[in-house]
């Protein structure tokens, strides 16, 4: 599946590039949009395009009997700063919030009865992580329209709150509802990227608002949490691998819009 996720950030950069070339015919280098220590602001919104969690998915059916496989998403945003040491190499920071919730409800079967028991289960997960990047791009052409290619590391702050509401018919019955985990932690994180700059002007170094990005990032966060655990002495035999720790939402593709801002921009006029 990782490679998928990579094949199409590389089908994207090809397609970009073949498009600018076939646009502009042959690609110009333009020296003269390149200033030492350049700077930008960038303000970008995003849709996650894909984000697997199969491990955690497999163990939460297993220990609690629910039916969801997959997390809600919302919209992502993000914030940066990038800075050109070097005409085609950028070094920068960049962060952004990422929420998703996964909400179930089902009933359960109590066995062992003469006459059926039954549980009524709601769960609810909310995940709010706030993965932050020291990042690195490589920018074959200084020009109006140009590609770029990147990667980062960091850490990803992570809340993660989980509670569960429960009734059973069963007044002794071990199972109980409550909040089970909540936790703020922060663990590595890792990214891969491929972006496309469409300056609003050939000197786009001289405008405030530079250009409209879009860009493609495999975001991946090594996240493994017990977070099951809490619920570990609410069976009769203690299910296995109960207080092991799983990978939470371990990684996200995403796609992303967003302007960039020139601080320093260029005092000659052309």
């Amino acid at each position: 599946m990782v490679i998928n996720r990579i094949l199409i950030i590389c089908i994207f950069i090809a397609m970009t590039f073949n498009q600018l070339k076939g646009e502009g015919g042959n690609l110009e280098d333009l020296d003269y949009n390149f200033k030492h220590f350049n700077s930008i602001i960038y303000l970008t919104a995003g849709y996650v395009f894909f984000a697997g969690s199969k491990d955690f998915f497999t163990n939460y059916h297993r220990f609690t009997g629910g039916s969801k496989s997959e997390f809600i998403f919302f919209p992502l945003a993000g914030v940066g700063s990038k800075f050109q040491f070097w005409k085609k190499i950028r070094i920068g920071f960049e962060t952004e919030f990422f929420l998703s919730k996964m909400k179930d409800a089902y009933i359960q079967e109590l066995p062992g009865y003469e006459e059926k028991g039954h549980r009524a289960i709601s769960q609810d997960f909310s995940l709010k992580s706030f993965p932050s990047f020291v990042t690195f791009d490589y920018i074959p052409m200084q020009q109006q329209f140009r590609t770029y290619v990147g990667l980062g590391a960091g850490a990803v702050f992570s809340d993660i709150i989980w509670n569960e509401l429960l009734q059973s018919s069963d007044p002794f019955d071990k199972r109980q509802g409550g909040e089970h985990f909540n936790e703020f932690c922060v663990y590595p994180s890792a990214r891969i990227h491929a972006g496309l700059e469409l300056g609003f002007d050939k000197y786009g170094k001289d405008n405030f608002v530079g250009s409209f990005i879009l860009e493609v990032k495999y975001t991946m966060m090594f996240r493994y949490i017990s977070i099951f655990s809490g619920i570990s002495e609410q069976f009769e035999e203690k299910p296995e691998g109960i207080n092991k720790e799983y990978s939470v939402l371990p990684g996200y593709l995403g796609i992303y819009m967003g302007l960039t801002f020139n601080f320093n921009r260029r005092s000659n006029v052309h």
